[in-house]
């Protein structure tokens, strides 16, 4: 569900958001930048000035079997106009979510200067996570081709974790300037 600052309902809007930690050179603070994405041609560039147009198609289902075993399958492409191609394909065993209030602040990177504060509430599945040791990932599958990510993802990025995220209410701020 998307609302306007009213509370009006709006329609939903898919987009692909890349981001990544960067540390600021003057100041030494980390942040988060969103330095590349996908969404429809309408909401291009973004608020990030970053996102390129593209096709993007979500598939999602859930199996629940009778002694309450969850199974969930993700499938996510995001095809650009340039060239640029993302394709996640997941399936994992469902766990039991944490809730957790969380506030995030990120910055454009093709404006530093530019950022956003969020502030959310979530459920969060962690599904792989290598610092813990947790797994219920069954199929997992990651690619991305073209003039804005073959540059970044070579083959040599490891994956840390993966976190689903079933349930998900946030807030935009924009800082008073």
């Amino acid at each position: 569900m998307v609302q306007d600052p009213e509370g009006k309902p709006m329609p939903p809007r898919n987009a692909v958001v890349i981001n990544m930690p960067a540390k600021k050179t003057a100041t030494g603070e980390a942040v988060a930048i969103v330095f590349n994405g996908f969404t429809v041609p309408a909401g291009v560039p973004g608020p990030y000035s970053v996102f390129g147009p593209a096709d993007i198609t979500i598939d999602r289902a859930s199996h629940t079997d009778p002694d309450g075993k969850s199974v969930v399958k993700e499938s996510w492409q995001a095809k650009g106009a340039d060239g640029s191609a993302l394709a996640v394909n997941l399936e994992f065993i469902r766990g039991v979510p944490a809730r957790g209030k969380v506030e995030a602040k990120l910055h454009s990177a093709a404006k530093p200067d530019f950022f956003r504060v969020y502030r959310y509430e979530q459920g969060a599945d962690v599904v792989r996570s290598s610092a813990t040791g947790v797994d219920r990932v069954t199929n997992f599958s990651f690619k991305a081709s073209g003039p804005r990510l073959a540059p970044i993802f070579d083959g040599n990025e490891q994956l840390i974790a993966i976190t689903s995220v079933p349930s998900y209410s946030r807030t935009i701020y924009l800082p008073v300037i």
